[in-house]
């Protein structure tokens, strides 16, 4: 530490000095901590009396005044505060504290603050900041021409700005991002909302929105919502769209948005967003509604009439510990009315109560759930949908210790109704999703494994097991597929044995690894349909991502049955200049006893799955980069009774400064037991073109082969300098796309935090 002392300074006491000090350290740095950015909020030290760092090229003291003064290169230093300026004074009977000159305090996080002036009043309970800079860590900037501080109740910044992108000037002078700038911010530290008085947005230094006052939830806060987009776009059915989203201030732990949307066809929608945040309750209510003007551009839909509307409700709390339960709700007017105006993207919403646990080794979800079709559905359509109560699946695993392996428990209880039978015709084949009626399944599994590895570096991997199946169904259904009313009981053993024998080869610039596998798999049962209908294990696709699982049915409706042997290997290599590749292949051999792919339930789960015979078909998947910003992959499903291939897709995709180009290739052979009667083959391509360093031209192509006609193509126009992004796009599908001759503009506009993350 050095000082120089001249005059009546050699009678400065320390502890006066320290007093000074102290004062900046627990007021000046937390008046500079309750600004914007995540945590300034919390960043105040409790001192201790722990002693602070000081140097400075001139200390006095006026023996008159009781000031202490401190000139050139003052520096305090304490408990990770770092604070600098030309002159600190102290008055010992005021309490206060000012810097002055060069003003910069450095907080233990990196947050580095700079200002011409700090006042430091009250007993240190207030500070007053004049020309305020606060650069975070990340590179936002906070400035103001003055800065008010009351610990206790708000923070006051006059002729505020905030910018995620500090100065928003890149390295070739050209201005970027976008800064928020203000007549006045204050942060209520008790009810943690934020009121902004004539705030101005600015995007690449143009101003572009003023309001003349408004409130926003306090940004560090947990378990606030953000404060949604401005709205804008165009439909032929409603017209033009522009809504705005207005905060409500209600309470420190609650939130309000009410949303007034225009459409130059229809008229103006009113929507309300309620969040709250209480203790362990966190839920949120939504409802909008609209009358429309013109409700025949919705003629022959659901959506012409005049009065329409939503109400949607979800939340979730913790009861106790590990276990939350929770719930999501959703009524409307008509079910194309959140598709007509944009609210959801999806084809159905889910309302369901829910109770989910989440252990160290244990895992349960019990819901039930009741799923509604959305869109231009008719109510027949709606019939078609299930209700499960319950749909409830836990799992455990128990560590054996001493090396004795251990044992995973999992089962599951379903049940479903539906008041109509959910079934279609494709080119003569019938597709059953579901049979109208009510079905229950419960299953529970039990099964030990532990895993050896012999002198010679092989693995091998025993399982042994016990699956029990119970189920019913009513045989509501009339379809003549539809099974009676029947129960099922069933105890299935199953043994299995994984070896794997993995080959490691080291050379100059590369490592190469290769694992021959081999399992074994024995369910001793033949009924392959535990669940009597198949409600959900209807999706299968058999390729290199599960050529070695014990069951491949993606539910407990239906297993595997008999002895099967699946054989293959997987290489992997790494090399010094960064390019590698993996592969995975192999084939499944069904060897004694039932098979079960070899039955097709009315889903048609097993029909042409390439498992139905001895021999299974032969799988690949491979992903590879030559070079750098080169990556390609694909798979391929081979019948080696042809031989032919029955199934492959091909990616390729180069990114790299800038530019990019991708090819997919999708082939998929005819299949009249599927209802497929011609071969399907599509191409893609997609270009993105850097103009500059932040604009890209993009464009994308989709050929149908066997059609001889185009699926999709698209152009457009990117602004992205990692603040603001922005970008034009319009696309138009083909005559053999699934929703053929549409032609679309869509507009984009997101501004980021100074993380790169969408505000």
């Amino acid at each position: 530490m050095r000082r120089r002392r001249d005059g009546k300074s050699a009678a400065i006491s320390r502890q006066v000095l320290l007093g000074a000090a102290l004062a900046l350290a627990i007021g000046v740095s937390p008046a500079m901590a309750t600004l914007l950015p995540a945590g300034f909020f919390d960043r105040v030290p409790v001192a201790q009396g722990q002693q602070m760092a000081i140097t400075a090229d001139r200390m006095d003291y006026n023996q008159s005044t009781g000031a202490v003064i401190a000139e050139g290169g003052v520096t305090l230093s304490y408990q990770g505060y770092k604070a600098t300026a030309d002159r600190v004074t102290y008055d010992q009977k005021t309490g206060d504290v000012t810097l002055i000159g060069h003003v910069a305090v450095r907080d233990p996080d990196g947050v580095e603050y700079t200002t011409d002036r700090a006042d430091v009043t009250g007993g240190y309970k207030t500070a007053f900041l004049h020309s305020l800079a606060v650069m975070t860590p990340d590179g936002a900037l906070v400035t103001a021409d003055s800065a008010d501080y009351a610990k206790a109740l708000k923070t006051t910044l006059e002729n505020a700005s905030y910018a995620p992108c500090g100065h928003c000037v890149d390295d070739k002078g050209r201005t970027i991002g976008w800064r928020l700038r203000a007549v006045r911010m204050v942060l209520n530290q008790v009810t943690h909302i934020v009121y902004i008085e004539q705030p101005r947005l600015e995007v690449l230094g143009v101003p572009i929105a003023w309001l003349p006052f408004m409130w926003a939830p306090d940004p560090t806060q947990p378990g606030h919502k953000p404060i949604g987009r401005i709205e804008a776009g165009y439909d032929l059915q409603y017209g033009v769209k522009f809504g705005v989203p207005l905060y409500i201030p209600t309470g420190a732990t609650s939130e309000l948005f009410f949303t007034p949307t225009l459409f130059s066809r229809q008229g103006l929608m009113l929507g309300l967003d309620w969040h709250q945040k209480a203790g362990g309750l966190d839920y949120s209510v939504s409802a909008s509604g609209i009358y429309q003007l013109d409700p025949s551009a919705y003629a022959g839909e659901p959506g012409n009439r005049r009065w329409r509307g939503a109400l949607q409700t979800s939340g979730h709390f913790e009861p106790v510990d590990q276990w939350t339960v929770g719930w999501s709700y959703t009524a409307f007017s008509d079910p194309a009315y959140l598709k007509d105006y944009d609210k959801e993207s999806g084809d159905y919403v889910t309302n369901e109560v829910y109770a989910e646990h989440l252990g160290r080794n244990t895992y349960a979800n019990i819901r039930a759930q009741d799923f509604r079709l959305i869109g231009n559905v008719t109510s027949a359509a709606q019939d078609k949908q299930a209700r499960t109560l319950p749909n409830a699946r836990g799992a455990a695993v128990i560590d054996l210790g001493d090396n004795a392996g251990r044992i995973a428990l999992e089962g599951s209880v379903l049940g479903v109704s539906r008041a109509a039978d959910d079934a279609e015709t494709v080119n003569g084949i019938d597709y059953v999703h579901g049979f109208e009626g009510g079905k229950s399944h419960a299953m529970g599994q039990a099964g030990w494994t532990r895993q050896f590895e012999t002198g010679a570096g092989v693995l091998f991997t025993p399982y042994l097991g016990v699956r029990f199946d119970a189920a019913s169904y009513d045989g509501a259904s009339s379809l003549a597929s539809a099974p009676p009313d029947s129960t099922l009981f069933a105890a299935t053993p199953i043994a299995a044995l994984d070896m794997r024998y993995p080959l490691m080869a080291r050379m100059p610039g590369a490592v190469h690894i290769i694992e021959p596998i081999a399992q074994l798999v024995y369910r001793g049962n033949t009924g392959t349909e535990t669940g009597i209908t198949n409600d959900d294990a209807q999706s299968f696709v058999f390729e290199d991502t599960n050529l070695f699982s014990y069951n491949r049915f993606s539910g407990a409706d239906r297993q595997e049955t008999g002895l099967r042997a699946n054989v293959g290997a997987h290489y992997q290599a790494n090399f010094a200049d960064g390019s590698w590749y993996d592969i995975v292949f192999g084939q499944s051999f069904s060897i004694a006893g039932a098979n079960a792919f070899a039955t097709s339930d009315a889903a048609q789960t097993g029909t042409s799955s390439g498992l139905s015979t001895n021999a299974s078909y032969f799988v690949a998947g491979a992903k590879a980069s030559f070079a750098q910003g080169l990556t390609l992959g694909g798979k391929v499903q081979v019948d080696p009774a042809g031989p032919r291939v029955t199934r492959g897709v091909a990616t390729g995709e180069y990114d790299r400064d800038g530019f990019s180009v991708g090819v997919d290739y999708a082939f998929d052979a005819a299949d009249a037991a599927l209802g497929v009667l011609a071969d399907r083959h599509e191409v893609g391509t997609r270009f993105g073109l850097p103009l500059d360093d932040y604009w890209k031209a993009t464009a994308g192509f989709d050929w149908d082969i066997s059609a001889q006609s185009w699926l999709e193509a698209s152009a457009g126009l990117q602004y992205d300098d990692g603040y603001v992004a922005m970008g034009l796009t319009y696309t138009a599908t083909g005559p053999t796309n699934t929703s053929p001759n549409d032609h679309r503009i869509m507009a984009t506009f997101m501004l980021k935090g100074p993380d790169g993350q969408p505000l």
